[in-house]
């Protein structure tokens, strides 16, 4: 079609456009006419910048949120750990000894009990039985029992999957002439004091958030 057709201007210039077939089916039956302006399309109002307080209270938000996952690693952490070091001072091997204690199954000796999961041979003294009302026998080994309570307080029943966790420290001796109880004494009076333990380098979101606020 000709540049020369009456109303036709370039699409810069031209402050109605023509909506495309789907928008004019649209419009004809809501009777909303046939076009629409161009600039008020195109307009964008930028949002205004939040203010000191509100930037703080974000950063608050975003530091307690912070604050509360790293406790729950630490949390999911401690049963990871008590479930690893049971599994580390099991001796037996789950046959003609107790998978746990290593104790001997004989005649004169202790009886042999089946764990439901493991399908190991255990002692009356390392087995639990978490039988149901029902009647039906249902012993688990010691670590088979905290696997489960493991995977019930970390929530990973429910995620499908053991969520992110964060291991303890090792365990140190202890320091002479009460050196110890001065460190932790002092690590609690100025909590940004290296001490014994890895510090976490993370950059979070929260420190993110304050360096932008501050303009750094």
């Amino acid at each position: 079609m000709s540049s020369q057709v009456r109303g036709h201007r370039p699409a810069g210039d031209n402050p109605w456009v023509c909506p495309n077939d789907r928008q004019l089916a649209l419009r004809a039956k809501l009777k909303s006419g046939w076009s629409v302006k161009a600039s008020s399309l195109q307009q964008y109002r930028k949002p205004a910048p939040l203010n000191e307080r509100e930037q703080h209270v974000i950063v608050n938000v975003i530091q307690k949120a912070e604050s509360f996952e790293k406790k729950e690693q630490m949390r999911v952490g401690k049963l990871v750990e008590r479930l690893d070091n049971m599994r580390r001072h099991a001796v037996g091997n789950g046959a003609s000894t107790c998978v746990l204690c290593g104790e001997k199954f004989g005649l004169l000796a202790s009886s042999k009990l089946k764990c439901k999961d493991c399908h190991k041979a255990v002692c009356h003294k390392c087995v639990v039985d978490t039988s149901s009302t029902a009647g039906e026998q249902w012993l688990l080994c010691k670590i088979c029992a905290e696997t489960r309570e493991v995977w019930k307080k970390s929530g990973a029943w429910f995620f499908k999957g053991m969520p992110r966790y964060v291991m303890p420290d090792p365990k140190r001796p202890p320091l002479a002439n009460g050196a110890g109880s001065r460190r932790r004494a002092a690590s609690a009076e100025n909590p940004g004091s290296p001490s014994g333990s890895t510090r976490s380098a993370r950059y979070s979101w929260a420190k993110h958030v304050q360096n932008s606020a501050n303009g750094e």
